[in-house]
């Protein structure tokens, strides 16, 4: 039970971490951000506007309830943390 709880209290802080990045809240990491250097050549340029560019992390493609998925996810969560811990201290107490 107790790895249940850690478990899902994990996946509320993940999931925090992605709502703050979508939010602004939080930097992105590098390997998020499709930005185009200013220093650079035609050519290049060129060449990396042909090639299908990583959509950035901060972007919400799907919305549901005007919720994205990070937030989804970030709600239910909680609720299992806290649906959880209250199960795990219910059944602490009666195995007494």
């Amino acid at each position: 039970m107790i790895l249940i709880t850690l478990t899902s209290t994990v996946s509320f802080f993940l999931a925090g971490y992605h709502v703050g990045i979508e939010y602004g809240l939080i930097n992105e990491l590098s390997s998020c951000k499709t930005e185009i250097s200013k220093n650079m050549s035609k050519d290049i340029l060129l060449k990396e506007l042909q090639s299908k560019l990583a959509p950035s992390c901060k972007e919400v493609d799907f919305k549901l309830f005007g919720l994205s998925l990070a937030s989804i996810n970030m709600l239910m969560s909680l609720i299992l943390t806290v649906l959880y811990y209250k199960i795990f201290s219910w059944t602490k107490k009666t195995s007494k």
